[in-house]
Formats: C-alpha cells, structure tokens, sequence
C-alpha cells in the first residue's frame, strides 16, 4: 500500500505524517529527502541504511553493494532490494520525505519496479508537492493508493477557528476568522505565521484589515513580524542556523557563539512552534520547514554583509569537517565560493578517502572544483592522476604527471608535503614505466624504490601501490626472489595489520602468482583478500580478491565456480578500477560461453564496450573491441574476427599481469585462417611474442604462445618442432594445473594431446587434459590411441536413450519453436533463471554449446521430431 501526501509548501505534509507516526502502532522510520541525492546509488544507500535503524542486520548484500559505489544496474539492484526486504516479516513504515526533490529517471524507475513488487510488511509513505512520474492511476484503480491532497489539508473556517483559539487562548470574532481564511486560503503555514504576529496585537481587526498584497509579500511580511517578536538572541541564532541543511544543538553552539545554548534554542523552536522538523528519534538532528528557511535567509541577507555571512559557512565547513562530514564541510565551502579554502580542505582528506577505497567520493568532490583550480595545485592533479590511472588511461595519467613535475619543481626549499607529493608522483611513474610500452622493469623499480621512502606508512593506499610496484618491478626483471621478499618484509611490520595497506600487500602476491602461473596460491590469496576486504568494508579489495579467485577456477575449467565470483564483480564496477572491472566481464564472458550461452557471453562483452563510449575511455573502446573479435573466433563468427584483423591497430606490447591479451587474440585468428600468408604472419607474431614475454618472465604468456606455436609447427609439417613446444608448454602449465587454455585451443590441440599421449602414457597430466576435451565433446575416446594418419573424429559417440529429463524435454520443444527464454517462462510458468539453468544442463547432456546444435542433436537421436 502506498500513501501519498501531496501538497504545496507550507500546509503540513510533514507534520501531518508525523503526528500519524505517533499514533500508529507499527515501528516507523523516516527519510529526508533533497537535491543532493542526486544518483540512484546515493538514493539507496540512504533508503537501506534508514531501513536498517530499525533493523540491523536487513539487507546485508544490498547494503555492501551500494556502500561504496555511485552507479549500478537497476533491474540487479531492484531485485536484490526486493528479495532482501522481503525478508523482514515484521510491519513498518518508510515515510520518504520530499520525494519531490528527486530528478533521476532511474530512482523514479526502480520506485516503480518496487512498488509492482512491493514487501508485504512494508507500508511506503511519500510526501511532495507535485505528483511523482508514478503510475497512480493504476495504484488507484487497484486500490493500492491512498492519497492526501492540498483541499485535505486546507483548513477550512472551522479548522483554523479550533487552531487559532488553541494558539490565542481566546475566540476571534467570525469578522476576524473569515478575514483570515480570505488572506490565507486555508494555507496552515499562513495561518500559523499570523497567529504567531496576532499574539502581539491590540487591534487585530485594524491589524488584519491592513495586511494587504500578494501571498510572497504576505509570507515576507508575518516572518518578519515573527522575527521583531522574538528575543534579540533567538533572533541572530534564527537567522545564522539558515544557512544550514540541518543542524544539531554543537553545532549550533559553535556557529552562534551565543548566550543561549543550542540545546535551549532547539526546545524554544518546538515549544514556539517555528517550523522545525526532527530527523531522528533521538531529536538530535533537526531542519527547519523549507518555506521558513528560505524566509529567513532573505532575512539574513539583509541584516548581514556577504562577509559575515562568508565567515558562518566557514565555521560550519569547518565544524562539519571535524566531525568526518566531508560532503557537507566541502559544500559549505563552495557555497561561499570560497575555492582555495575549499581545494585546501579537499586535500586535507583525499588520502583518508583513498585509504578507504572510496574513489567515487573523491570524483565527486574533486570534479566540482574549476578545472583551472585543478591545474595550478600539483596535490589536486595528483587526486586527478589517480583517478585516471583507476580508469586505464595511463597517457592522460603521465601528461597529468609532467603538469605535477613542473608545478613541484616550482615549489621552494624542501617540506613533508613537497616529499609526500614526489613519493605519489614516484609510485604513478612506476606504473607508467611498467604499463606502458616499451614496459622499463629497470626505471620502474627506481621509481617504486623511491616512492617507498616517500609514502608513509599511514598513506596505505599510495604506500601500497609503491609496494605493489616494487615487489612487480622486481618480477619484471626476473628476480623472483626480491619480489616475496619485498612483500613478507612488509607483511611483519604491524603497521601492515588488518588496513589497506594489507589488502595491498595481499594484491601484489596475488599479480605475483598470476604472471608465475601459480593457481593455486592465486587462488588462497585472493580468497583470503575477499574475505579481509569485506570485513574491514574495502569493497574495491574484496572484488580484486573475487576476479583472482574466477580467474584461478576459469583456468582450471571450473567454470560453475569461476561465474560465481565473476558476477559479482561486473556488477560492482564503479568500486574497482577498470582494469578489473574489464578483464572479469572478459573471463565472464567467456565462462558463459563455454557453457553454451553464447548470447549472454556476447551481452556482457557488448557491456564493456558501451561502458567505454559512455565514459569517453578509448583505451578501454579498443582492448574491448579487441576481446569481441575473440568471442567471434570463439563462437566461429570468422569474417567478424578476420575484419578486426584487418582495422586492429597493433597495441603496444605490455607486461599482461591481468588476464586477457589482445595479441594472443590475433595470433589465434591468424592460425585459425590457416592460409599460407597468415601463417607467416603468426610464426613472425608468435616469435616476436615469445621474446619479449621471455624476456619480462611472464609465464602465463608463454604458455599460450608455445602451446600457439606448437599448433603452427603441425600445420607447417614440422612435427619435431611442433613436439618440442609442447613438451615446454606442458611442463610449464602442469604445476598450476591449467585446463583452459588447451580446451580454448579445439581440436587440433586434441590431436597434439592424443599423440603426445602415446609417447608419454603415464602422464596423468595429459590424461586429465584429454578427459577435459572428452568433456567438451571432441573425441570418441581417450584411453586408446588412435592412428595419427586416421582421419580424426571430433564428435562424442552419444548413447541412445534420451539424456534429458521431462522438465528439459519441455524446454527443447520450445527451443525449437524459437521462443526466447522469458517466453519459455512464461509458458511454462517459471523463472526465467530457471529455464537457462536447464538448458545450460541440456546443454551439457547432448554436448553442444547453442541452441541450433541442440535442436539438431536432439533431432538426429529422436529426442525430438
């Protein structure tokens, strides 16, 4: 059930809806709304955690999803809101209050979704003055709608009889009362405001006869009468607390400097009556009515200069600072236009927002300051280089850095701040000399060496991307052993304990096992920094923790494991950089691909590439577009893979500690061409390849590009060579048990396995390798060997019977009428999770990866007519 009080200013939404809390017997929580809740993400962070003044421990998974991020999908969201709320069996009320203020398209959509598909204990209470973009009418058709309208809550002559004797302590003639109704128009706040300025009148006929002129002078006129009345202290502290949003009894105390104590001023606002609405059950928070605020700050800005008014907001920027409030202090900054103040105090705190991984705060704030304060302040250009390092746009980092270089090299003499300062600037150039071609092992770890002695230990976060920098600098040039040492060092320093600066140290192991093949030990760690990441609320560690554990599952084929910490990652891409964000809607889309659903592969991949055009990212645009030519090799769409070759601007070769590598890409469509110009074309890529992946000790490269090579050698005729790749690739994978990678390679890799298999049968690696291709239906069997000059079977020898349960049966029938899966719900009344869960198994029964292969399978075994 909705209820909907709508209403102009001033006639009692508020109060109306909080009188009605107090009689009602159900627990009640209240949301004040305005213009600063501007996003979807902030609209529910504030709805859940309202929610959860009541109760705790509701919504736990929504809650660690918003509480760190600015954007999210909205039917993800609507849904897990609405399953989570569900859960609550208990009844309360959530009275949204100025609803109005609310401009988003999307927070009106997701209100939308939710109210179709509302909790059962939950009773929504809107106040606004206008309609909301909501479907009432179907609300009131369906009687689910209860609405309070401006003539409910007019006061008719009555009404504002009873209200004004109980103000007056005294009855007005019926003269005086319809005058009053005629000047107010049943408006309560007008009523209100007049009997507050009729107390103090002897002739209130005289006084009401001469009131005259349009409501705004009307509503000017009794605030100010309403000002002369009150007491000269009460009357400043009126004045000064309009500036604020809200306001508490310190907070008062600090801005006014007063005789009276806030915590007095509060009690005489309520027992006045001066329009003060609480904002919490305890009365600590408190805002005045908007119309009433907006009365006195055109009062106050008569009565005091622009200077005056400039030193309230700098006192409660500076109040709200010290109490964590960044966003407020920041705004009262600005308001005042008070810029330097302003970039100052942004500087301040950036490094305890970076501590705690809230980069989506730090955009937010920094991008309200004038680009050109921005660019003469080297600290405010190092904020704007990390942030576009997190977005993957290194040339646009290192040209911020070159600004940073010549505003420091302006600075004079040497200061903590100058040094902090170069430490940053260290740590970014050592990403700069690592990520960008040609990659500088040598110059990246002077830079991640001096960035250490620049960034103390309490800035964990910049400190821990020097360590992360220094411990891969190391790994570049082969010295394996420097790059544990660096990290266990630190790890037993007890300023490295439960912070981010752990989570870091947990990351750069996890980079460290990845480009050394290790899956095993990626996999432990990168569970160990999910797990820390969500106990100390550091969301972007935690998802780096889950993209390392789906990696790990990916490559050993563990591909129901692998989807499970995926997913959750995609979703949450404004709390990681892009650089995870992209290589897990990568490996998700190829998850999905290898367990037949090559529609959803394509949707997640074409996510990545709309995220790209959206944010203006053209590096991100063109590794993504690389990755879709992939999923067409993949999915044996070879004219779209073969035109990428033909418009793909070669990238630079870089260091691959993430997972996906656009050459390896076009080395594999190259072979898969199999003509003789591309084959030239991939033995010359593949050598160059080699070299220099060899040559920065990146394992997991190679790998790919010996098992590519040895691919290319069988199609040139050289078995010795084709032999002798595979003997290296085989002895580099195994220790880390890698799957995938032969399996992504098809069958010919197969045929390579069979006859390496009958030179070394007791190799259970191949065996595992072979059962692994028997799985994904490319050969009859594996335990003999057979000829190699035989022609080679790549389909499974399938049984008889029917695999396939009647529930699965069902679904094919529809799969062949070429219904899409909502509408095999539909038919069939389930979910349409369901329904892709079963054909996943279908699937996997009849060995096929689409639903053509398997409406044709199924038809040449009779499984279906």
């Amino acid at each position: 059930l909705l209820s909907l009080v709508a209403a102009p200013a001033g006639y009692g939404k508020s109060s109306l809806v909080a009188s009605w809390l107090q009689e009602c017997k159900r627990k009640s929580v209240w949301l004040s709304l305005d213009q600063e809740i501007d996003t979807l993400n902030s609209f529910l962070l504030y709805f859940v955690s309202t929610v959860r003044q009541l109760f705790p421990l509701a919504c736990p998974k929504t809650y660690v999803i918003l509480n760190d991020s600015d954007k999210q999908s909205l039917s993800s969201l609507a849904t897990l809101l609405i399953n989570e709320l569900i859960d609550i069996e208990e009844p309360f009320i959530l009275v949204l209050d100025d609803y109005g203020y609310i401009r988003t398209p999307e927070i009106h959509d997701l209100l939308n979704v939710f109210l179709a598909n509302k909790p059962p204990f939950l009773q929504l209470v809107l106040t606004t003055r206008s309609d909301p973009p909501l479907p009432l009418a179907s609300f009131r058709g369906q009687g689910e709608l209860v609405e309070i309208r401006q003539t409910d809550l007019s006061f008719t002559l009555g009404e504002t009889e009873i209200f004004l004797q109980r103000v007056l302590e005294k009855t007005l003639d019926s003269r005086s009362l319809a005058r009053i109704l005629e000047l107010t128009e049943g408006w309560p706040a007008g009523v209100r405001l007049l009997a507050i300025s009729l107390r103090q009148q002897g002739d209130i006929q005289n006084f009401l006869r001469d009131l005259q002129g349009d409501t705004r002078n009307i509503q000017d006129y009794l605030i100010a009468e309403v000002l002369a009345n009150q007491p000269s202290e009460i009357k400043t502290i009126l004045l000064k607390v309009s500036i604020l949003n809200r306001f508490c009894a310190p907070l008062i105390d600090t801005l006014c400097d007063a005789q009276i104590e806030g915590r007095i001023f509060i009690e005489h606002l309520e027992q006045s009556g001066l329009f003060v609405i609480p904002l919490d059950e305890q009365y600590e928070w408190n805002r005045f009515h908007h119309l009433f605020r907006e009365l006195l700050q055109l009062h106050l800005e008569r009565r005091y200069n622009r200077e005056e008014i400039t030193a309230l907001h700098q006192i409660a920027g500076k109040w709200f600072a010290g109490q964590g409030l960044l966003e407020e202090a920041f705004d009262h900054f600005l308001q005042i236009e008070d810029l330097e103040l302003a970039a100052r105090f942004f500087a301040k705190n950036r490094h305890e927002l970076m501590n705690k991984e809230q980069w989506h705060r730090l955009r937010r704030l920094l991008n309200k300051l004038p680009r050109t304060i921005i660019e003469n302040n080297p600290e405010l250009l190092l904020q704007d280089a990390w942030g576009l390092w997190n977005q993957m746009r290194i040339q646009e980092m290192v040209d911020v850095l070159d600004r940073v270089d010549s505003l420091l090299g302006l600075m004079p003499g040497e200061s903590v701040t100058k040094r902090e300062m170069q430490g940053e600037v260290d740590a970014l150039r050592s990403i700069q000399y690592y990520l960008l071609s040609p990659c500088d092992g040598s110059r990246a770890l002077v830079h991640a060496q001096q960035a250490m002695q620049g960034n103390p230990t309490y800035y964990s976060s910049t400190r821990g991307m020097a360590v992360i920098m220094l411990a891969m600098s190391h790994q570049l040039t082969g010295d394996l052993t420097n790059a544990f040492r660096v990290v266990f060092e630190e790890l037993k320093q007890k300023e490295a304990h439960r912070n981010t600066y752990h989570t870091r140290l947990l990351t750069t192991l996890c980079f460290i096992y990845w480009v050394e093949t290790d899956l095993g030990s990626l996999k432990q760690t990168g569970q160990r920094l999910w797990e820390l990441g969500i106990e100390l609320q550091l969301f972007e560690s935690s998802l780096i923790g889950q993209y390392c554990c789906g990696l790990s599952h990916y490559c050993r084929n563990e591909l129901v494991e692998a989807e499970k910490h995926l997913l959750d990652v995609v979703k949450d891409r404004d709390k990681i950089n892009i650089f995870t964000f992209a290589h897990s809607a990568f490996l998700l889309s190829l998850t999905h691909q290898e367990q037949g659903r090559p529609t959803e592969a394509c949707e997640v991949a074409e996510s990545v590439v709309h995220f790209a055009l959206d944010t203006g990212n053209a590096p991100l645009l063109q590794l993504a577009h690389a990755f879709q030519a992939e999923l067409a090799l993949r999915q044996g769409n070879m004219a779209e893979a073969v035109k990428w070759t033909k418009n793909y601007e070669p990238m630079p070769l870089g260091t691959a500690h993430r997972f996906y590598v656009p050459q390896l890409t076009l080395a594999r469509i190259l072979l898969a061409q199999n003509t003789k110009e591309s084959r030239q074309q991939v033995e010359d890529l593949l050598s160059c390849l080699n070299d220099f992946y060899e040559s920065i000790h990146n394992s997991y490269c190679l790998i790919n590009i010996l098992a590519m090579q040895a691919m290319l050698y069988t199609l040139l005729g050289d078995e010795a060579a084709a032999d002798g790749k595979l003997s290296q690739v085989l002895a580099l994978a195994e220790p880390g048990g890698f799957i995938r990678i032969f399996l992504d390679l098809g069958p010919d890799m197969a045929k390579l396995l069979l006859r390496r298999k009958e030179k070394d049968p007791a190799s259970a690696y191949i065996r595992r390798l072979l059962h692994a291709f028997a799985q994904d239906g490319f050969f009859v069997n594996t335990e003999s060997a057979p000829d190699p000059s035989a022609d080679f079977i790549i389909k499974v020898a399938v049984p008889t019977s029917n695999p396939l349960t009647q529930r699965e049966q069902e679904i094919l029938e529809l799969l062949s009428k070429r219904l899409s899966n909502q509408e095999i719900a539909d038919r069939l009344f389930i979910s349409r999770e369901t329904v892709k869960r079963h054909i996943a198994n279908m699937y996997r029964k009849l060995q096929v990866k689409n639903r053509r292969q398997a409406v044709e399978q199924a038809t040449s075994r009779d499984i279906l007519s």
